[in-house]
């Protein structure tokens, strides 16, 4: 699970060392371990946290709803939040250290940018926002039809996320009792229009 630098110097040096043995319920479960020990053992910059999370999403879910049954069980004893996310990207971002928007930033990077890219980024010699911009830039010069069809994707992600955000905070405000019906439709109603106007736009 850990320690194999550690282990081979040890080998190669004819020097004792113990090793502790340790449960795991599934893979999901040492692949979070893993990830923590290393998150809060070495000195990593936010790409490299964010790099190091970012596979865990799926292994999550279930610690995802976890939270989620806790959030609400703390609730109805105390009548207040717990303040723990909820959902896999809360947890990720948690994790990780870094806000929603740059771990959404560093995902584009790991899965558009160049390994050149990727390698300055781990050493800290550019910065994930310098990064971020590069990728949209360079999309910029793409042939025109191209360029209005990323356009239009890139604009349809960020409103369906925005749409997403808006369902997801009012969903925690009727868990935890701070909205009333009136609010309710009126979110509802702005998440539709949201999602309305992506599904409605089409490349020419």
């Amino acid at each position: 699970m850990d320690g194999h630098h550690r282990y081979k110097i040890c080998r190669e040096n004819n020097i004792p060392f113990l090793v502790m043995e340790m449960e795991f319920k599934d893979e999901d479960e040492a692949l979070i371990w893993i990830a923590k020990n290393q998150l809060g053992r070495r000195n990593l910059n936010s790409f490299q946290r964010c790099e190091l999370v970012l596979p865990l999403k799926s292994a999550l879910t279930v610690e995802a709803e976890k939270r989620r049954r806790e959030s609400i069980s703390h609730y109805r004893k105390c009548g207040e939040a717990n303040g723990s996310g909820v959902d896999t990207r809360d947890i990720l971002s948690e994790m990780a250290g870094v806000s929603h928007g740059l771990l959404r930033q560093v995902k584009k990077i790991l899965d558009e940018a160049d390994e050149c890219t990727k390698e300055k980024l781990r050493r800290g010699e550019i910065r994930v926002n310098t990064a971020y911009k590069q990728i949209i830039a360079a999309k910029s010069l793409a042939p025109k039809q191209n360029q209005s069809e990323d356009l239009i994707t890139h604009e349809n992600e960020t409103e369906k996320t925005d749409a997403e955000d808006i369902i997801r905070e009012l969903l925690r405000k009727v868990t935890y009792g701070e909205a009333d019906p009136e609010t309710v439709i009126m979110e509802l109603t702005k998440a539709l229009k949201i999602m309305e106007g992506t599904h409605g736009k089409t490349s020419v």
